[in-house]
């Protein structure tokens, strides 16, 4: 699941970083893209580590009920951003956007890791619910280095 929505956010920040006309902006999406395909790639390498120590992994059964739509709705619509001449969102608006989608997507794998009795699941949930609130933290750092103390993100 959480593999799966990373790797729907690297489409979605590829997708803006291709469509957009701003530079500036087309600059921050094209960071997020490089950030993306890092923390997908991490999150590959712990799924490895989590089934090599627990072998008949993909052989239990799914403990994880959810809404996939609940997830795919964060992804936001960039047809809302377009006007006649396309999509243009400068640094700043895109910056804001990468921050509210990371911070909502933080603040849903922790709302749903708490609604778990105390299990492995439960550990991993949350662990990964603490990582996405890192990687967002970290993002907002790269993102007010990148537009400059002036502009707050």
């Amino acid at each position: 699941m959480a593999l799966g929505m990373e790797s729907r956010c690297l489409e979605f920040y590829r997708d803006a970083a291709r469509r957009n006309q701003d530079a500036g902006g087309k600059e921050i999406f094209e960071r997020m893209v490089r950030e993306e395909e890092s923390h997908v790639a991490d999150l590959n390498s712990k799924l490895a580590e989590i089934v090599g120590q627990e072998k008949d992994l993909e052989h239990a059964p799914l403990f994880l009920h959810f809404d996939p739509c609940e997830l795919e709705e964060m992804i936001p619509d960039l047809a809302r951003f377009e006007g006649t001449d396309g999509l243009r969102l400068d640094a700043q608006a895109s910056a804001e956007l990468v921050l509210s989608l990371e911070r909502s997507l933080a603040e849903f794998f922790k709302t749903f890791a708490d609604k778990f009795a105390d299990t492995q699941g439960k550990q991993i949930l949350a662990g990964f619910a603490n990582q996405e609130t890192v990687h967002s933290d970290i993002i907002r750092q790269r993102l007010q280095e990148t537009l400059g103390s002036t502009n707050a993100v």
